[in-house]
């Protein structure tokens, strides 16, 4: 009985509501012996005080001594302080509180600025670290955590003052509870009362963090911080390289990185121990892995429906006009002034990628068919685009007019660390079954020569052709040159790509052409160092394909009927032949001739 007020006291606090209360009590000789020091006398008075009625009365602390008092006040006081911590308080959203309960293994959380994603992966991140998820998706000691923020002060402005400092929320005292909660500026009550208000308490409380070691102290940057449970946090900068060899539990990244090699490479370094990670971004610049995590949670989302913990990557979506937070007059404010792109981006969260695609009318559901087998009658064309890293060729072919007026993309070959000798093996392994037209080629990529042999490439993959014996109609194992106008050849593409006035779309494109659908939903106009978009596509990564598009577009590929040749005997044949026939009259019919001098018949 003695012990049992101080007990009732610290498990209350800390149990933060999702533990067990024997782990609490666990806990409780610890706390009690490290923090407070309590002895048997404190224990002994605070049972005096509690025979004796006290209704309606504050308590005496004098009756304890003047020693005990001020423990006892230590312990009310750390009790009060946990009661308000932040984690504990924290009222998440509906979209947010899906993103809590979300047990995929890659979680992405996109939207707007201000629209609270940031303060949802913070939350989520330091109730790992803390070991107090409430859905037991970490462990609870002795865990790894990397946080990848776009660079340095990134993650001191953004990252660390959101887990380590005051301000992730606001609270307010309930007025019938009096205590702290969450400050809800829907509410007409809290709203009269926002001069009452204070920043919440740091998602990590200190009373947790054994240790900081900083990258600049200054700055508020860290690089490693270690808490009383064993969990360690390590913070880097996207602009470096990811480190190797590291086994995680889980990962956060924030915004858009610079090193595209993060999001693969962390995502090996969970597996090890069943991780996750999160990322959290306003797709501003249009990333291509995070647009890749975005198609994946799409497709997840598609195969299981009605099953949120069967997808391995989900995405959640919160905008502006979800915070609850930010007043309309503030969101009015911040939109006004924005184009109608801007808007699209930093409001509704949506990927700046799509602003900026070269071809925005290209659409899977529109250009997409099922395969079927190309007729032998069709004309086929095979256009190539060279290069050492990767040599892409496309295959089209166009029907008779019959049919009506649209040409086909049935097939790709896409070759990494590609040479004449390979381009003229895959070539050859295509080209079975089938009679090309004609070849086409792009003319500067095939007139770059090579030191050694001084043969240009364009010659290299005629001669490696004509070894496999690929030939077209047209232009034997040669190519045609393909046009470099690029601004010329987006226009006749993007025509190719309209919607026509009959209803008709002129490409159809087969789905097995994976890497042709990948590059022009991606291909994508430069923006220039202020953000200004330019009229020049980019010419650098996968744009392979879309060269290949352009060269095919201008190249006015049309069909060409194929005239078949009647078979002729040779003249010596014939003749041979027709002393056959002379012979067998003479000799009976039985199938002899004399081949030269003798009387023996053959």
């Amino acid at each position: 009985m003695t012990s049992d007020l101080i007990q009732k006291v610290v498990v209350a606090h800390l149990m933060d509501k999702r533990r067990v209360e024997t782990a609490a009590k666990k806990q409780f000789k610890s706390v009690v012996k490290t923090h407070f020091s309590l002895n048997p006398p404190i224990e002994q008075k605070i049972e005096q005080t509690q025979s004796k009625d006290r209704s309606g009365e504050s308590f005496d602390y004098s009756e304890l001594g003047q020693r005990d008092s001020v423990r006892f006040k230590k312990l009310l006081n750390e009790s009060a302080r946990r009661k308000m911590e932040a984690l504990k308080i924290y009222e998440p959203t509906g979209i947010q509180h899906s993103f809590h309960m979300s047990k995929a293994t890659h979680r992405l959380v996109r939207g707007g600025n201000r629209s609270g994603k940031t303060t949802v992966a913070a939350v989520e991140l330091a109730r790992a670290v803390c070991g107090m998820d409430p859905f037991l998706k970490y462990p609870l000691e002795g865990g790894r955590a990397f946080c990848v923020g776009r660079n340095l002060d990134h993650i001191g402005n953004v990252m660390w003052r959101k887990l380590g400092r005051p301000g992730a929320f606001r609270i307010i005292r309930d007025l019938e509870t009096k205590q702290w909660r969450t400050y809800r500026p829907w509410d007409p009550k809290d709203l009269e009362r926002f001069h009452l208000t204070k920043q919440s308490p740091p998602l990590i409380p200190k009373r947790l963090i054994k240790k900081i070691a900083w990258e600049n102290k200054a700055k508020n940057i860290p690089k490693l911080v270690v808490l009383t449970n064993g969990w360690e946090i390590n913070f880097y900068s996207s602009e470096g390289k990811p480190p190797q060899g590291s086994d995680i539990d889980i990962f956060w990244l924030d915004e858009e990185i610079v090193d595209p090699d993060w999001h693969p490479e962390l995502s090996a370094r969970i597996l090890d121990r069943k991780g996750c990670g999160f990322w959290s971004a306003t797709p501003q610049t249009g990333t291509e892995k995070l647009l890749e995590l975005h198609e994946r949670a799409i497709t997840e989302r598609e195969k299981h429906p009605d099953d949120p913990n069967a997808r391995v990557v989900d995405e959640f979506v919160i905008i502006l006009d979800d915070n609850p937070h930010i007043g309309d007059k503030e969101k009015k404010e911040f939109a006004e002034g924005m184009s109608e792109d801007e808007r699209k981006v930093r409001i509704s969260g949506e990927f700046a990628i799509n602003s900026l695609r070269v071809f925005p009318e290209f659409s899977k559901a529109m250009h997409c068919v099922e395969y079927f087998q190309i007729p032998n009658e069709w004309t086929r064309c095979a256009v190539v685009d060279p290069g050492r890293q990767v040599c892409c060729v496309l295959f089209f072919a166009v029907p008779p007019p019959s049919y009506g007026h649209f040409i086909y993309l049935y097939d790709e070959l896409y070759i990494y660390n590609c040479d004449a000798e390979q381009f003229g093996q895959k070539m050859a392994q295509k080209a079975v079954g089938q009679t090309f037209e004609k070849f086409i080629i792009d003319m500067h990529g095939g007139r770059i020569s090579d030191i050694g042999s001084g043969l240009n490439v364009e010659q290299q993959y005629s001669r490696a052709l004509r070894k496999y014996r690929v030939y077209s109609s047209t232009t034997g194992s040669g190519f045609q040159w393909g046009s470099d106008d690029v601004q010329g050849g987006i226009e006749s593409a993007r025509s190719w790509l309209r919607v026509r006035e009959d209803g008709s779309i002129r490409l159809k494109v087969f789905p097995q052409c994976h890497n042709f659908i990948w590059e022009i939903e991606r291909y994508r106009y430069k923006k220039e160092a202020r953000g200004y978009v330019t009229d020049r596509p980019e010419e650098r990564g996968r744009v392979h394909a879309m060269a290949c598009f352009r060269y095919i577009a201008m190249a006015n590929f049309k069909y060409v009927q194929r005239h078949i040749v009647e078979k002729r005997d040779d003249v010596v044949l014939k003749a041979l032949k027709a002393k056959i026939k002379r012979m067998n009259k003479q000799n009976g019919g039985l199938g002899m001739i004399n081949l030269g001098p003798g009387k023996e018949k053959v």
